[in-house]
Order: C-alpha cells, then structure tokens, then sequence
C-alpha cells in the first residue's frame, strides 16, 4: 500500500499500487507447469520495487503466510518485513558454510542473535 493523505477525506489513505496474480499450485497442476511459491513471487517483487524506488525506505507489512526466515534474509537489505510469527516458532539461525570436513553443519538454535 502506498500511505498518501487526501485533502478532501482529511485523511492518509492507504492506496494499493501493485498487484500480481500468482496461481494455486493446482492450477499449475492441471497445465502441467512447475508451481512459484508465494515467498518466491513475494521476493521477486521486493526486488523490482527496491530497483524501482531506491530512495525510498520500504517496510512490507505481511501476514503469517510470509513468514519464511529465507524470504527475509534474501530482502533484508532492501526492506523491513513487520509480519505474525506463532507464538512457538522455533527460530534457527542460518547454517555456516559447508566444510568439507566439517560434518556438524546443522543449525544452531538462534540465541537472540536475530536477522
């Protein structure tokens, strides 16, 4: 939503300025086509807007279907995500590099260290 105030409403209005159709996974299905998840098409627009308006700060407020630790690390330097987490999520911060001797690449069990 674009916040812009409308002089006769005496109001900020919130204004929808894009929108994009992302088909159900069934209807990929049903044409034989591979499916684009929500967090994938979510990121390539946050990556359009962030080319389009660069001297904007932008902060994408979201519900809880947003919510994915990959979508916010890929766009974290674009933007500020605001959205629901469960009040049990179970956050882990990113696994380190694969080592080739290294075999305990599991991720570790974030400690307040957050993105």
């Amino acid at each position: 939503m674009l916040l812009t105030p409308i002089p006769w409403a005496n109001r900020i209005w919130a204004l929808p300025f894009i929108t994009v159709l992302a088909p159900s996974k069934r209807y990929h299905d049903e044409k034989g086509k591979k499916h684009k998840k929500l967090s994938d098409w979510t990121r390539q627009i946050c990556f359009l807007l962030a080319r389009w308006l660069t001297d904007f700060q932008m902060v994408m407020i979201a519900y809880g279907s947003y919510a994915v630790m990959k979508l916010f690390a890929e766009t974290r330097m674009h933007l500020t995500w605001i959205t629901r987490f469960r009040m049990n999520a179970s956050l882990y911060d990113f696994p380190p590099p694969y080592q080739k001797d290294n075999k305990a690449g599991l991720r570790k069990k974030d400690q307040g260290n957050h993105l």
